[in-house]
C-alpha cells in the first residue's frame, strides 16, 4: 500500500516513489532494509544511477533514515517521518470516509451522477412499470406449462445456452392460452399436417392458431406450397 503522503508528494518523481515502495516493503518485513542499489534497480526496472539519486532525494526529505555503511558495507534503511497528507487521510491503513473533493477539504461537492449508461438505465427503470407478480395459481400453471414444453421438445433437458430463449418461448405459450394437453394435441396435428417441416417449440407457438382445427382441416404444409398458375409468365425464358 502506498502512503498518501508519498502519492501526493510533488517533490519526488514516479521512479523515486517506486524506490520508496520497494525499500519500505522490505523494512516492514525485516524492521530494517539493506537492499543494494542494483537489487532495487532490478525490482523497479530503473537504472542504478536513478536509484542512487532517488534514495538521496528521499533521504533529504526525511522519508527514510539511512545509516551509511563504511568500508564497503551496505547501507541500512529505516522508515522516516512522513508529512501530514493534504486530504487528511489516516496513515494506519484505515479507509477514509470522505475524499479530497468534499467542501470541508476545500473542494467542490461531488455531484451524485453516474455514467451515461447508468443514467440511461436509471431513467428506463423509472419509466418502466414494475413487473406484476404471479399469483400462486398462475405460478403453478406456468410451471406445468414449462414442464410440458420441456418434455415435448427437449426430452434430454433444456441446454444451458437456450435457457433465456426457452423462458421467452414459454411466455409465448402463456400469452396464447396454451395448456399441456393442448400442446400435445397441436404437436400431433402439426406433425401430421406438415410432415416435412420440423416441429419445434418456437415453430408451434408461431403457427398456434393454424392448428386449432381437426387434422382433416389441417393447414397447408409450407414446404409444399406451389406457385399460382401463370405467376412466371412475365419472365422471358432463353433457350440455347
Amino acid at each position: 500500500m502506498v502512503p498518501v503522503a508519498i502519492a501526493e508528494c510533488s517533490d519526488i518523481g514516479p521512479a523515486a516513489k517506486m524506490v520508496y515502495i520497494v525499500v519500505a516493503n522490505d523494512i516492514r518485513k525485516n524492521k530494517t532494509s539493506q537492499l543494494g542499489h542494483r537489487v532495487i534497480a532490478d525490482v523497479t526496472c530503473c537504472g542504478v544511477n536513478t536509484v542512487t539519486r532517488a534514495l538521496a532525494k528521499i533521504e533529504a526529505l526525511g522519508f527514510l533514515r539511512v545509516k551509511h555503511g563504511l568500508n564497503g558495507r551496505k547501507n541500512t534503511y529505516r522508515l522516516g517521518k512522513l508529512p501530514v497528507p493534504k486530504m487528511g487521510t489516516p496513515q494506519n491503513g484505515d479507509t477514509p470516509k470522505w475524499g479530497r473533493n468534499r467542501p470541508q477539504n476545500g473542494g467542490a461537492t461531488v455531484p451524485k451522477m453516474g455514467t451515461k449508461y447508468r443514467e440511461e438505465k436509471r431513467r428506463v427503470s423509472k419509466d418502466t412499470p414494475p413487473k406484476k407478480k404471479r399469483t400462486p395459481e398462475e405460478a403453478a400453471k406456468y410451471r406445468a406449462l414449462k414442464d410440458a414444453v420441456a418434455a415435448e421438445f427437449y426430452p434430454s433437458g433444456v441446454p444451458r445456452s437456450e435457457g433465456p430463449a426457452f423462458g421467452k418461448i414459454v411466455a409465448d405459450y402463456v400469452s396464447v392460452g396454451a395448456t399441456p394437453a393442448e400442446i400435445q394435441l397441436r404437436v400431433k396435428r402439426y406433425r401430421e399436417g406438415w410432415p416435412s417441416a420440423a416441429c419445434t417449440a418456437r415453430a408451434l407457438v408461431k403457427h398456434w392458431d393454424q392448428f386449432s382445427e381437426d387434422v382433416s382441416k389441417r393447414a397447408t404444409d409450407p414446404s409444399r406450397v406451389r406457385a399460382k398458375a401463370g405467376a412466371a409468365d412475365k419472365y422471358e425464358v432463353h433457350r440455347p
